[in-house]
This record gives C-alpha cells, structure tokens and sequence, in this order.
C-alpha cells in the first residue's frame, strides 16, 4: 500500500501526483518570490526613488509565479493543452 502511495506521488498523471507537485511548485515559487521582496526591502533604504524597483519587484514576482505554472502545466498530461 505504501509503495503504490509513493508511485502516486511522483506520477503527474494521477490526482495525487498532480496536487503534490502543484504544491511542490507552488512553494519553490513563493520560496523565490519571499527572496526578491527581503532582497527589495534590503535595496529600498540605499535609493532616492523606489518606484522603478517596487514596478520591477511586483512584475519579477508575477512573473515568478506564471513561470511556475507554465512549467507545472507541461509536466501534467491534462495541462499540457493550455
């Protein structure tokens, strides 16, 4: 029962499989997207204008998280399509 459990887990193919890798995904691109604001805030103090760097942190993070999806949306077979 484990090991059919731990086969499920790294098939994309399977619902469980799916989820866990979304999850997987979803907490490597907000891993990357916690490090772009510490490093933004850690910039901030040093500029006299912060606007061009808040547009240039917001857009890093948005990208971050469409790049992860697209790369989450080609590993799972259903996806793939979109």
């Amino acid at each position: 029962m484990v090991d059919f459990i731990l086969k499920d887990i790294v098939n994309p193919a399977t619902i469980i499989g799916s989820l866990f890798l979304g999850a997987v995904f979803f907490f490597l691109a907000t891993t990357v997207v916690v490090l772009i604001r510490r490093l933004t805030r850690h910039i901030e103090p040093h500029l006299t204008d912060v606007t061009a760097l808040r547009f240039i942190s917001t857009f890093t993070q948005v990208l971050t998280y469409v790049v992860g999806f697209v790369f989450y949306a080609h590993l799972i077979p259903e996806l793939r399509a979109l």
